[in-house]
């Protein structure tokens, strides 16, 4: 809704997309909400009956220790007590720090990290919140699963968290792979993001056609006996396959290969290959193919 002040022309609309900034409209929202669904899940007094609150306790606690330990390399007893009537709030004082006053990458990578090690029963909650904050004030970032990624169409988000939910581990570990060479910021490999991509396709086709080391090549003609596939389709596949694997292709060593890889390759063959994974999945649910 817009504010009377924006109803005047007195101030934007829409903000400018905060690429390489968090204003600090954005840090009290992502501090608020990373709050109220993660630090006050903790709760100060406990029923002894209550194992599951306890429970919950002790993997907030644990989360808030690692990001101490894991990401900042604090000491043992820098780490923050959650003991006390309102379990020591100054205790937690770097992290609102980091938060309201950090670097801006430092911020994304105090939440990045406690997504990924957040208790899973509240996770999906904390990641809707977050995701709420940054589209609203326009961040050039979202969370897809657990990790903070650059901002795509809402459509390629969609496809990219299917395949994430994929009934396949190996698919999900191959996915979750290339978003992770994908989005790091210091040093991305969009070489091996791609390699990512084009394994959770052959890994999937391989499990639906029951041919366990199969080319995706040979897969789609076992898929293509309980599934018409259309000829310039499947030669599309077969050729963005090739792309990958051919000599000189993605997979060969950097010396050999002849194409540079960009950003845009990367994200495209992730989007690609989660909806082509997606679809397989969906065509082995309509012919009754029984993955193996």
């Amino acid at each position: 809704m817009a504010s009377f002040s924006q109803r005047l022309g007195l101030k934007p609309l829409q903000k400018a997309l905060q690429l390489d900034s968090v204003d600090q409209e954005l840090r009290n929202d992502l501090w608020t909400f990373l709050s109220i669904h993660f630090l006050d899940q903790h709760k100060a007094y406990v029923p002894a009956y209550d194992t599951n609150q306890r429970l919950l306790n002790e993997e907030v606690e644990n989360a808030v220790a690692a990001l101490y330990v894991r990401l900042w390399r604090k000491p043992m007893d820098s780490i923050p007590t959650f003991r006390g009537e309102s379990y020591e709030r100054a205790g937690i004082r770097e992290l609102r720090d980091c938060i309201l006053q950090g670097e801006w990458n430092h911020v994304y990578d105090a939440l990045d990290f406690l997504v990924r090690v957040a208790p899973k029963r509240i996770q999906s909650g904390l990641v809707d919140a977050l995701n709420e904050c940054l589209e609203h004030d326009n961040a050039g970032y979202r969370f897809v699963g657990d990790q903070l990624v650059s901002i795509t169409e809402s459509a390629e988000i969609a496809a990219i968290e299917e395949a994430l939910a994929s009934p396949s581990d190996v698919a999900k570990a191959h996915f979750n792979r290339a978003l992770e060479f994908l989005s790091d910021r210091q040093k991305p490999d969009y070489r091996n993001s791609i390699k990512e991509s084009i394994s959770a396709v052959e890994g999937v086709a391989q499990s639906i056609a029951g041919k366990r080391g199969a080319t995706l090549n040979d897969c789609l003609k076992v898929i293509k006996t309980v599934k018409p596939i259309h000829a310039a389709f499947e030669q599309a596949l077969i050729k963005l396959y090739a792309w990958t694997s051919d000599d000189g292709g993605i997979r060969h060593a950097i010396h050999e290969s002849k194409d540079v890889i960009t950003y845009a390759d990367a994200k495209f063959m992730l989007v690609t290959c989660s909806a082509f994974t997606s679809y397989l999945w969906t065509v082995a649910a309509e012919t009754n193919i029984a993955p193996k």
